[in-house]
């Protein structure tokens, strides 16, 4: 798309992109968790919220968003680890280890 015939709100779009991607580059996954749940408790929103992680940071950011009291998906799709590092065998071996893990079921 020509950035030169973008009209009204959008014409910004492609700037405030790239910042928002240098911010997020800035901090670890965490953090922005943290900061994210933040900004909705200083703004009185009560939202029901939930991470899906992938790759090596997967656990790290789902016990962060356990404690913070968000919700999690797990699956194969997701990351083929399980918590203590092993390759699950398969998706119900995973979200079994989740959840015991947890101590969501």
């Amino acid at each position: 798309m020509n950035d030169n015939v973008i009209k009204g709100p959008w014409k910004h779009r492609k700037e405030n992109d790239e910042k928002r991607k240098k911010v997020l580059e800035d901090k670890s996954f965490i953090e922005n968790i943290c900061e994210s749940v933040k900004k909705m408790e200083e703004q009185n929103i009560k939202l029901d919220w939930s991470i899906c992680a992938f790759g090596k940071e997967e656990m790290s950011c789902l016990e962060k968003a356990v404690s913070l009291g968000g919700k999690i998906r797990v699956g194969f799709e997701n990351s083929l680890f399980m918590p203590n590092g092993e390759i699950a065998s398969d998706n119900h071996m995973k979200v079994d280890a989740i959840n015991k893990l947890f101590k969501l079921s």
